[in-house]
């Protein structure tokens, strides 16, 4: 994901999210894509917060998983930096909040790939959550 928050306008890395994610986030997806295309803006690797997705537990394991999901509790913390470049090399940060997410998350097996495509949040921002390092 951070390489199209780099390249937001690129085909080829847009091409290569429909690999690990499905309908309707990949839709999501893409419309925060052109968001930042349209706000000229782009996305960086936090250098003091990795993002990272760790699997705390498998809630439901779907026995047709290419065609109903596989449901599996993960937490997620987003850190990437959103900022405006400007000419001479620099930027002006416009997000650099760190958001943590755990979230029953849904997979479907697609060509033999676990694509994720959409998730319920079960708590947000809450230095208590499950999410190891």
């Amino acid at each position: 994901m951070l390489a199209a928050l780099a390249a937001p306008a690129d085909d080829t890395v847009r091409s290569e999210l429909s690999v690990f994610f499905a309908e309707p986030l990949l839709g999501a997806l893409a419309t925060r894509l052109d968001q930042l295309v349209a706000d000229g803006l782009l996305g960086r690797p936090n250098p003091d917060v990795p993002s990272r997705v760790s699997v705390v537990e498998l809630v439901e394991v779907s026995a047709d998983p290419s065609s109903t999901p596989t449901i599996v509790r993960v937490c997620r913390v987003d850190a990437a930096v959103i900022y405006e470049p400007v000419e001479g090399g620099g930027e002006i940060i416009v997000n650099d909040s760190v958001d943590i997410v755990a979230a029953d998350s849904r997979l479907f097996l697609v060509n033999e790939t676990w694509a994720l495509s959409g998730g319920d949040p079960v708590a947000e921002n809450n230095e208590s959550l499950p999410c190891p390092e």
